[in-house]
């Protein structure tokens, strides 16, 4: 998922945000999804993932 909701507001993780600042806001904020509102996890490390979409 490369959007994710915080108490903040909506934020796009497709955006160009630093590792160190991901890893930061991993430790300091819960993320849900947008959609049903559910808590889901920031996965923030030096592997990228291939997204397909059909």
């Amino acid at each position: 998922m490369l959007v994710a909701q915080t108490e903040e507001g909506l934020i796009s993780l497709a955006q160009r945000f630093s590792l160190e600042q991901l890893k930061l806001w991993k430790k300091e904020k819960q993320f849900y999804c947008p959609s049903c509102q559910s808590p889901v996890q920031l996965k923030a490390g030096t592997k990228k993932s291939l997204i397909l979409l059909t």
